[in-house]
């Protein structure tokens, strides 16, 4: 059912707060994007929440994968490779985009093999590999949110390392999550503390660190909520 009318209500109340307004008809369209908006935003969170075994290719897969396994710190490590590829902006029917992560993560195998505990262990190593396959990285794709990012070995790398050493300053990417923050921390407060935490990862500011919560999050591996506008 259509909640445009409850939307839009909501809108005009929050603009007249501001001293602004909008004539009716633009109130309506604005209603109705945000609506469209919302109905994405739910099917996201259905496609996340889940394996889907049918795509063996899609980190989405391996997170959960790791997670069904026990192993968080691998299950992040999948999420932050996925929030860096933008894979919550690749479009289906693009499927570089969609497994560029998984491809990454696998070397280009079938198989998962830049695992936290190989990277975080010997990140030189990781570094050296993306040299040995530059010419390969070329064949990667980015979601949208992602789309200007480099496919050079040294940004990859980079990226990478910065994962690494924020991850490690809080004892591991499943205490990144948690450590420092108080267990009677609302869901919203929490989103507040890790936004601004996972702003500090090289080259993923606002956008990317807002995706990157909310994929944790839908994936299960975090309880927040968003706080507010971002």
């Amino acid at each position: 059912a259509s909640h445009q009318p409850e939307l839009r209500g909501k809108l005009e109340q929050a603009l007249r707060g501001q001293g602004a307004g909008l004539s009716s008809k633009r109130a309506e369209l604005l209603a109705a994007e945000f609506e469209s908006s919302l109905d994405k935003r739910r099917e996201q969170r259905r496609d996340w929440s889940h394996a889907d075994d049918s795509k063996p290719g899609d980190i989405i897969s391996l997170i959960h994968r790791a997670k069904a396994a026990g192993d968080r710190d691998e299950a992040v490590w999948r999420t932050f490779l996925a929030a860096h590829f933008g894979r919550t902006t690749a479009k289906a029917d693009v499927p570089v985009r969609v497994e560029s992560a998984a491809r990454l993560h696998c070397a280009f195998g079938e198989t998962p093999h830049w695992t936290w505990r190989r990277v975080s262990s010997d990140v030189r190593a990781l570094d050296s590999w993306l040299k040995e396959h530059a010419e390969d990285l070329k064949d990667l794709g980015f979601g949208d949110h992602r789309k200007f990012e480099s496919k050079k070995p040294s940004n990859l790398g980079s990226v990478t390392r910065s994962f690494v050493d924020l991850a490690r300053e809080f004892g591991g990417p499943a205490g990144l999550l948690s450590a420092g923050i108080p267990q009677a921390a609302t869901p919203q407060d929490r989103f507040g503390v890790l936004y601004a935490r996972l702003m500090r990862l090289e080259r993923f500011r606002r956008l990317a660190s807002f995706d990157f919560l909310l994929l944790l999050a839908d994936a299960g591996l975090v309880d927040a909520e968003v706080d507010g506008c971002h």
